[in-house]
């Protein structure tokens, strides 16, 4: 799965904003408590890449990159964060 993902967001990193993201996840309180994605309700905070948002680095190649979290969110719910 890391790798299909890994794949996935490396073609989508063109679109990757500068800057912090808050949106409602799309994911479960529970599936974000076993992910364990950091989050406050359903409101996630992250790098924004299209419709996901992704946590910190894992690792970086020029292969690609896995984060060390990554959730699909509502696109009508981005809000930048300052």
């Amino acid at each position: 799965m890391w790798l299909i993902l890994r794949n996935v967001l490396w073609k989508k990193v063109k679109t990757m904003s500068n800057g912090m993201f808050q949106a409602i996840s799309k994911l479960s309180q529970a599936d974000m408590d076993f992910y364990n994605i950091p989050h406050k309700g359903k409101i996630v905070k992250g790098w924004l890449v299209e419709d996901y948002l992704a946590g910190p680095l894992v690792e970086a190649d020029e292969e690609g990159f896995i984060p060390e979290w990554w959730c699909r969110i509502d696109q009508n719910t981005i809000t930048k964060i300052k």
